[in-house]
């Protein structure tokens, strides 16, 4: 994915914490998502109901912020 702007990354991130009704990420769930977005392979290992799907989900809700994609 090209360089996002911290901009970008906080609208994308509003957009998942307001999807979810969360208040703010985990700190894994954050490392996780902005590695993602540099590019970098993540392997991400934790215990059920730790919200792993918030990983899953940021990249397609970036993409959505950055892109424009519906």
């Amino acid at each position: 994915m090209a360089d996002v702007s911290a901009d970008e990354f906080l609208s994308a991130s509003k957009c998942v914490l307001e999807r979810f009704h969360f208040d703010k990420f985990r700190e894994t769930q954050k490392d996780a998502s902005l590695n993602l977005l540099k590019g970098k392979d993540v392997l991400v290992s934790q215990p059920t109901a730790s919200g792993k799907f918030v990983i899953f989900q940021f990249f397609p809700i970036m993409t959505e912020v950055v892109y424009g994609c519906d």
